[in-house]
């Protein structure tokens, strides 16, 4: 599992899995933000006292948004 520390608070990620890869790989380009919501709401650990929990992924700032995916980036391909 991951801590990402966002603005206001910090969030838990577990690891992606090579389903979650293949879901965003069959995601067409329309629906991109969605498809972007989606995998971090997959991918949320419900902890209490974490900023948002599973199902809240919509209520990110864009910036905590992009922040979350660097992380998600970051545990497929590394820094």
């Amino acid at each position: 599992m991951t801590i990402v520390n966002l603005p206001g608070g910090w969030v838990d990620l577990r690891a992606i899995t090579g389903r979650d890869e293949n879901q965003i790989a069959e995601a067409d380009t329309s629906g991109t933000l969605i498809g972007a919501l989606t995998l971090i709401d997959r991918l949320l650990v419900g902890r209490d006292g974490a900023l948002i929990q599973p199902g809240e992924a919509a209520r990110l700032t864009s910036a905590a948004r992009d922040r979350l995916l660097c992380a998600i980036y970051q545990q497929i391909y590394g820094e």
